[in-house]
């Protein structure tokens, strides 16, 4: 899908929250596909209304222009377009089970209109569609691998479609696998992108305590490997995301760690210098002026 039809084909979705300054916005675009959108994080949001249809346009570099006009509840176009100040920007999270990648994700990239890539949030939907549990059993029979099959493969058709338009992009995974990243990383550069990677962080113990409290957890000994694969792999990050793009996020305290708090802050400033850069590489340049009006 070009660029062009996504702008001439808005996408229907569902307010379903917004807050009293109306300055955040949350958009169901269906299932796995949720848009939050924080007006202090990324401003540029024009809200029309045109015949009774309300379309959001993310980027038009008019807004704030939210406020009453735009409900809980209420149906509505997005289209999205070649301004958005996130695009050609891609952040991969690496880390463990437990780890805490999803809490991380929600609190520095939430609200910045990056598109999430995240298998596990699509291969829960289709989990308790298929009448199946999140349990190890159900998850490790061959109808549950069938399912998880099925969300890689929904999720990635999500994700070429997303780089086809060159949006904003969170890659999430475990880690486990560095040279399956690293192609990842290589094809998004050649295509215009800029790459970076939170690796999050949390010892073992803390791992395992936070594994048995998921719905959907998995056995003692698996978090165990995949701890020390992904720890074994935090060198070879360093060497794929090199020049301040590689981060990690100690998510190993709770919510009243001051220790945690600093890194979060610090962290948080370098993904908003990170998106803030503008497009350098003359490929995304040149994609920029194609899609440009003549």
């Amino acid at each position: 899908m070009s660029w062009l039809k996504l702008t001439e084909a808005p996408v229907k979705a569902k307010v379903t929250k917004v807050s009293p300054d109306g300055k955040k916005i949350s958009i169901d675009q269906g299932p796995g596909k949720e848009l939050n959108i924080d007006l202090d994080k990324a401003p540029e949001v024009d809200v029309s209304t045109n015949m009774g249809q309300t379309t959001i346009k993310l980027n038009k570099k008019k807004g704030p222009n939210v406020g009453p006009k735009v409900r809980p509840g209420q149906q509505v176009n997005v289209q999205e377009g070649p301004n958005d100040p996130n695009i050609f920007k891609a952040v991969f999270m690496a880390g463990g089970p437990g780890s805490g990648k999803s809490y991380v994700a929600d609190k520095l990239l939430r609200g910045r209109g990056l598109k999430n890539s995240n298998p596990d949030v699509m291969f829960e939907i289709l989990l308790k569609k298929a009448n199946l549990k999140p349990t190890p059993d159900d998850i490790g029979s061959d109808k549950g691998q069938a399912v998880r099959d099925k969300a890689k493969a929904v999720t990635n058709n999500q994700l070429e479609t997303w780089i086809d338009g060159r949006l904003g992009l969170i890659i999430d995974g475990t880690g486990k696998e560095p040279t399956k990243i690293a192609k990842t990383s290589n094809m998004l550069k050649e295509l215009g992108y800029d790459t970076m990677m939170l690796f999050v962080n949390t010892s073992l113990q803390v791992a395992q305590d936070r594994n048995k409290q998921r719905e959907r957890s998995i056995p003692d000994r698996m978090v165990a490997n995949m701890w020390n694969l992904v720890q074994d792999n935090i060198m070879k990050f360093q060497q794929i995301f090199p020049k301040g793009n590689f981060h990690v996020v100690d998510n190993s305290g709770g919510l009243e760690d001051p220790n945690r708090k600093e890194n979060f802050d610090k962290v948080n400033k370098e993904i908003d210098k990170f998106l803030a850069e503008p497009v350098t590489s003359r490929t995304a340049k040149a994609w920029l002026d194609s899609k440009r009006p003549q």
